[in-house]
């Protein structure tokens, strides 16, 4: 099993309106292991097709924590051997 503690994450968020008239928040995360900046963008591309998705009318699939995308907690600690992450 692979270790995936990203080092940097940054949130998207948007208001959009539906044709209905309701109005829903949409946030999407992003995350990197070489700078916020990059987390930033992959967190608004990942706004932007999700905007897309909402917009065309696509049901979204509902995902539990943690399997579409690394968790989200704060790296406090690496524990590190010959490069490797073992542990964070």
């Amino acid at each position: 099993m692979t270790l995936r503690v990203p080092r940097y994450w940054a949130r998207a968020q948007r208001e959009v309106e539906l044709r209905s008239g309701q109005v829903l928040d949409l946030t999407r995360f992003g995350w990197s292991e070489r700078s916020f900046e990059e987390a930033l963008r992959s967190a608004q591309s990942g706004l932007e097709e999700l905007v897309s998705r909402v917009m065309t009318g696509e049901k979204l699939d509902h995902y539990a924590y943690g399997v579409r995308a690394p968790l989200r907690e704060e790296l406090i600690q690496e524990i590190r051997q010959d490069g490797n992450l073992l542990g964070a």
